[in-house]
């Protein structure tokens, strides 16, 4: 971290710790290093979670966290598709809004995408208080966005 080599490597998730560990002990040039190979290189879906959550100080964070954005939003574009919902059933809160605001979710049922929110927040936030919290505030606003 401190030499201002970064072994070559394609694992997004290995970056983002190191990235991490890099803004925790204040090595600029480490964070900067791996901000632009995060950017440069593809992302998978737990990377880009991971991304969204980067510390402000973090140099190259909003670009970073902008670029988790769009992978996520384009991976999850056919967002109630079978084949990814084990998949966005894991991702959290962070990741579903970045999906919801990013992408424009015509539908021929609306109530199709708010069946899934529903599922997601109960499997999310077991607490029904919790779960009303987070649905009312943050998720059923982005309503707008289910029509066709």
């Amino acid at each position: 971290m401190y030499s201002g080599k970064l072994t070559p490597t394609t694992e997004p998730t290995l970056l983002v710790n190191i990235l991490m560990a890099a803004d925790k002990f204040e090595v600029v040039s480490c964070m900067k290093l791996c901000g632009q190979r995060l950017i440069d290189q593809p992302m998978t879906p737990e990377s880009a979670v991971r991304c969204l959550d980067l510390s402000r100080s973090i140099s190259m964070a909003s670009a970073i966290k902008e670029e988790a954005k769009k992978f996520l939003a384009e991976r999850y574009k056919e967002f109630l598709s079978t084949e990814f919902q084990d998949e966005l059933m894991r991702i959290p809160l962070a990741g579903i809004l970045a999906i919801l605001s990013r992408n424009r979710l015509g539908m021929e049922s609306e109530g199709s995408i708010y069946d899934f929110l529903f599922r997601w927040a109960c499997l999310q936030y077991p607490n029904s208080e919790e779960r009303h919290k987070i649905l009312s505030s943050q998720l059923l606003p982005l309503g707008h966005k289910f029509a066709l």
